[in-house]
This record gives structure tokens, C-alpha cells and sequence, in this order.
């Protein structure tokens, strides 16, 4: 089983692995990816942001079930930022509140790491390289989504 685990395995939830299966995702190259959305609707727990990251993980965001909860990446890094604000509220209401996620960190989970974690990181141009022979890339936003314009089958 060890052939499973290599840098282009992607390990998607994780919601309920230990410490030290999230280490070995570091280990072996391999990525993340939490759908926070669902996770939390669903109850399959905590997504696992902030664990990921202590291990020197870090998660792309994903949807899951579209179906279930809206397929918009912006609601995703909404909800990824929402959920880490909460984890950091103490029980003291007087102390302050010192979050560790902030919002150029879950841009970067929506943007920079989607590629990576779908095989695509050495093709797909990111804010980090702006490389005129890797392809732009994915919008996350257009002037004509797909499920937002009526479409006719035929």
C-alpha cells in the first residue's frame, strides 16, 4: 500500500485522521484538499484546516456535493475563514481575539494550491510565477459562470 502514498495522492477531508497521518501527507509530497462546507453541514467534523497547517500541510479547497452546498469557491474561502475565526475564539470573552487564518490565506487555499493538488502546478501559471508559457489560471469568476446562464440541451 505504500505505492498509494506519493506526492500525487490527494487526501481529501481528513477530517478525523490523527496527527500522524497528516504528517505523512507531508512526508510523502502528497496534498490536501478540505471542502469546509459540506464538511461541517454534513458533520463529518472540524474540517482540518489548522491541523493540516501545523503539520506543514497546506489544504486546497474544494466543493464535494454541489448538490448539498453552493459550488462557489468564494463561499468555500468564506466559510474556511469563518470556521478558523471561530476555532480561535477562547472561553474568556474578554480576551482578545488573536485568529491564526486570515484572508489571504484561504485566497491562496482556492487559488494557488488547487493547481498543485490537481496535478496541474507545473502547467497551470499562479500569482507566484508568471511564467508566458504556463496557461493562466482557473478563474474563479466570469462573465458567464456556467450555473449561473440557462442552457438548452438538445
Amino acid at each position: 500500500m505504500e505505492w498509494l502514498r506519493g506526492a500525487d495522492t490527494t487526501y481529501v477531508h481528513a477530517n478525523t485522521s490523527t496527527d500522524d497521518e497528516l504528517a505523512m501527507i507531508k512526508r510523502s509530497g502528497g496534498s490536501a484538499s478540505v471542502a469546509p462546507y459540506v464538511e461541517m453541514l454534513m458533520g463529518h467534523g472540524h474540517p482540518p484546516i489548522s491541523r493540516l497547517l501545523e503539520q506543514g500541510v497546506t489544504p486546497s479547497l474544494s466543493i464535494d456535493v454541489a448538490t448539498s452546498v453552493p459550488g462557489d469557491m468564494f463561499i468555500q474561502m468564506r466559510t474556511a475563514l469563518a470556521q478558523g475565526r471561530i476555532s480561535a475564539f477562547g472561553d474568556d470573552v474578554d480576551a482578545a481575539l488573536a485568529p491564526t487564518l486570515a484572508h489571504t490565506d484561504v485566497l491562496g487555499f482556492a487559488t494557488l494550491v488547487v493547481p498543485r493538488a490537481c496535478g496541474l502546478g507545473d502547467r497551470v501559471g499562479t500569482r507566484e510565477r508568471h511564467d508566458p508559457g504556463l496557461a493562466p489560471s482557473p478563474p474563479m469568476t466570469g462573465c458567464r459562470p456556467p450555473h449561473s446562464a440557462p442552457r438548452r440541451l438538445p
